[in-house]
């Protein structure tokens, strides 16, 4: 967490609103750039698969002690409970708020009731460390019509806390109407951290790392976490952390890479984010939104357009996404603008994969405690590979602009062939399950892969992988109902059992079982290279049996066998079809009424 001084240091040079008395704490992303399950294995704050990485600096006064000058003068303006124009420092409830001189003449700043109102507010800064405004305690503030541009003058040299744009750690923020942009890597957008609300309506919230123009500080390392996840980007857009809510309504986030939204490292209960009619992108690399442990993500008519990977699930996190009628009262509590004219579907257009499920064992474990939970409903899911070549243009609801999003990491120069083979052989995949337990839920989903496979389960590329050490049960689930799945289902995990489920719905493609023999010699020119992890697990310590892959098909639901196909198990009922031939054992079977079929499974398309 950043040190309390930067936070104090910050109040002389920019507009902010602090509480007194309440600890003051701020994330480092430059300096303790997080894991994310990466190769670097600091533990997370928030558990396994965190993106933090360290720990708050303990509370007030932290680690750097008392704030210089003991801190803010309470006798300015100690009486006053509603003020217009105001600067200096203003009586709340008991509290002190500051508003310092030098963006209040560009804004109208009033406080009623207890409630702080910044209109109109203006502000642009090349300094890195720079944060314009800063809610702490349990204040109340809205930040309607603002225009914010922070940049970097001069690059820095590695030393120095980024600042954001706006950052709150309790009470309630609201941001309406306004445009807020930060340049620059390793800095945040907008944070929200401790017990904090962050409310976004009708506003464009943009993060610019190095290939942003004016952005770059080549001295900032890239964050840790790319490695693990082979991910691009410096900085994030929207950051929410701890037992915090957050709630994008009819708004755009937009990132050079890295992150647009992150939750990350949930406390307590976990942390809750909300969008709706809300657009993610991730214009060069990184994903579109990152729901870690215990963090539960709720998309509602969502768009997610990323070079790289749409959404990331780690561990027990889960995301939710279907359309904007399904978003009820409560759902819109803090809507302030309008609802969908007409019933919107949530999009996730990627490069590589528009879903990616992990679970980080920073603690070599083995074990499969944790399941990433992903529920997709009046969802489209693409992979893109134009976002690989020429980039694609997509021009947002939002705000209009016309946005190319173009996949620019050469992975292969960055870590060599091994890697660079991987990302090959896992771009296009709509549904990437790396090394974890899974289930995942459709209903009325269309996936379109552009290389042929909708739902990939493999071992993981990250040293800190949970390959599993016992034979303990642990799968993955899929229930399809009323979808449409063109693609093959690759099941190269074969220490998991993959179980399929489709309930009125169509599969146009193959179904494929690799052993573990089969994997390691697929793999074998990689043996010897340090990075490649995933290629002849140690028996003697990691689980190397193959385990089942079953499909059952109810409800009317059709396979259309594109490819040969290899099971452990098939269930089809008297409602369903199989339009393919079927071997059990050697011996061909008839798919005539209902069957429940075990041993070894080949079915080869209709000749």
């Amino acid at each position: 967490m950043r040190k309390n001084l930067k936070r104090w240091m910050c109040m002389v040079a920019a507009l902010m609103l602090a509480l007194t008395g309440a600890a003051l704490a701020e994330n480092d992303g430059q300096m303790s750039a997080p894991p994310d399950g990466g190769n670097m294995g600091t533990p997370p704050s928030g558990g396994p698969g965190g993106e933090m990485g360290t720990p708050p600096s303990g509370g007030p006064g932290g680690e750097m002690g008392t704030p210089p000058g003991g801190g803010m003068d309470e006798s300015v303006n100690s009486g006053a409970q509603n003020a217009t124009n105001t600067t200096g420092e203003i009586a709340i409830d008991g509290e002190e708020v500051t508003v310092s001189d030098e963006y209040a003449d560009a804004a109208e700043i009033t406080v009623s009731d207890g409630k702080v109102v910044i209109s109109g507010l203006t502000a642009e800064s090349g300094d890195y460390s720079e944060t314009i405004v800063s809610a702490t305690g349990d204040a109340d503030v809205t930040i309607a019509n603002a225009k914010i541009t922070l940049d970097v003058s001069e690059s820095t040299d590695g030393s120095e806390t980024p600042g954001e744009a706006v950052y709150t750690d309790s009470g309630i923020l609201h941001i309406e109407d306004s445009e807020i942009t930060v340049n620059g890597a390793g800095r945040y957008t907008i944070a929200a951290e401790g017990t904090a609300t962050m409310v976004v309506n009708d506003s464009v919230i943009t993060a610019g790392g190095d290939l942003a123009t004016g952005g770059n500080t080549s001295a900032v390392s890239e964050p840790t976490s790319n490695a693990g996840l082979l991910i691009s980007g410096t900085s994030r857009a929207n950051f929410s952390v701890g037992a915090t809510d957050t709630y994008y309504y009819n708004s755009l986030c937009v990132t050079e890479g890295w992150a647009a939204l992150s939750t990350d490292s949930a406390t307590g209960d976990g942390l809750d984010f909300t969008g709706y009619l809300t657009e993610a992108i991730a214009l060069h690399g990184g994903y579109g939104i990152y729901a870690d442990t215990n963090c539960r993500d709720a998309l509602y008519g969502t768009t997610i357009v990323s070079a790289e990977v749409g959404a990331i699930i780690s561990n027990n996190g889960s995301i939710t996404m279907t359309d904007s009628d399904s978003a009820d009262e409560s759902t819109l509590s803090e809507l302030t603008g309008e609802t969908a004219q007409e019933n919107t579907r949530s999009t996730v257009i990627a490069g590589r994969n528009d879903f990616q499920l992990h679970s980080p064992d920073m603690m070599g474990e083995g074990n499969s405690d944790y399941t990433a939970s992903l529920t997709l409903s009046h969802t489209d899911l693409i992979t893109d590979e134009s976002i690989n070549a020429d980039g694609l243009n997509y021009t947002s609801e939002v705000n209009g602009e016309t946005y190319t999003v173009q996949a620019t990491e050469d992975y292969t120069e960055k870590y060599g062939e091994a890697i660079g083979a991987y990302i090959e052989h896992v771009t296009g995949s709509a549904i990437l399950i790396k090394s974890t337990s899974a289930e995942i839920t459709l209903d009325d989903v269309t996936i379109t892969p552009s290389n042929g496979v909708a739902i990939h389960s493999i071992l993981n590329s990250d040293s800190m992988s949970r390959y599993l050490k016992q034979d303990v049960g642990a799968g993955v689930n899929v229930n399809a109902k009323d979808s449409t799945i063109t693609g093959d289902i690759l099941h190269e995990d074969y220490q998991r059992d993959l179980n399929v489920t489709l309930d009125g719905s169509t599969l146009t493609g193959a179904v494929i079982a690799v052993s573990a023999e089969e994997w390691n010699e697929s793999w074998a020119e990689y043996a010897d290279d340090e990075n490649a992890c995933w290629v002849n697990l140690d028996s003697s310590t990691y689980v190397t049996e193959n385990h089942a892959t079953s499909l059952s098909l109810t409800n009317g639901s059709v396979w259309q066998v594109t490819a040969e196909s290899s099971l452990s198990a098939l269930y089809v009922d008297e409602t369903s079809s199989v339009e393919g031939t079927v071997w059990v054992d050697g011996e061909e079977v008839s798919i005539d009424g209902e069957v429940n079929l075990t041993g070894n499974i080949i079915v080869k398309p209709a000749e």
